[in-house]
């Protein structure tokens, strides 16, 4: 049985990704909440997750919950289990989906079960999104939500903007949560960071230069 905290349904239920992120970290890692690295595994492991290794699936991984008597099971799927990080992505994504979708949809539904698919790797997907405008269509909004939930907990932005500040280049950052460089870029772009920064470049070029006396 998955074990969750009144905050951490509330915060799902709003889909206030960056904060619901933030209270999972505290809720279920008490000491290691402020450590920069997270391995997503051993984090389902403390929330009650069973995460099992299938080849024999047709797809990298399958989100699975079923309701009983008022309880809540879930169990993540995996066609094989990966030590990198769009494995550690793919799991918090999976998370995402438990959280945001399926707990609901089985609660306020009456249904008994219900589930996700993955048929690919969803770093990818979310290295390359555009932030600027959520998709319209149910299923992709489900799968781009479940991606800024899992960028959240991987890049909490408190943690992740201090990072940026302490440290110049952005493959120091990367080195220092263990994510890709890439992936440090494009959660720049999810919270708006990139245009801040061209903001405050175009400012400090334009500002005039005050003459000498």
């Amino acid at each position: 049985m998955i074990s969750l905290y009144p905050e951490v349904l509330r915060l799902a239920k709003s889909k206030d990704y960056e904060k619901l992120g933030v209270s999972i970290r505290r809720c279920f890692l008490s000491e290691q909440q402020a450590r920069p690295q997270l391995a997503v595994a051993d984090l389902l492991d403390e929330m009650g997750f069973d995460v099992i290794e299938d080849a024999s699936i047709a797809y990298l991984a399958v989100t699975l919950m079923v309701q009983s008597q008022g309880k809540l099971d879930s169990t993540i799927i995996l066609q094989k289990r990966g030590a990198d990080f769009k494995a550690n992505f793919l799991l918090a994504h999976c998370l995402g989906h438990a959280l945001l979708h399926l707990q609901f949809e089985l609660l306020e539904r009456s249904q008994t079960r219900a589930g996700f698919r993955e048929t690919q790797y969803t770093l990818e997907t979310f290295m390359q999104t555009d932030f600027t405008a959520a998709p319209v269509q149910k299923a992709a909004l489900y799968e781009h939500e479940a991606d800024l939930f899992a960028a959240a907990l991987l890049l909490p932005q408190a943690m992740f903007v201090r990072a940026m500040q302490r440290l110049p280049r952005v493959q120091q950052v990367a080195e220092m949560f263990a994510v890709p460089a890439p992936f440090v870029v494009a959660r720049k772009r999810c919270l708006g960071l990139d245009i801040m920064e061209r903001a405050a470049t175009r400012s400090d070029t334009s500002s005039p230069v005050s003459p000498r006396s």
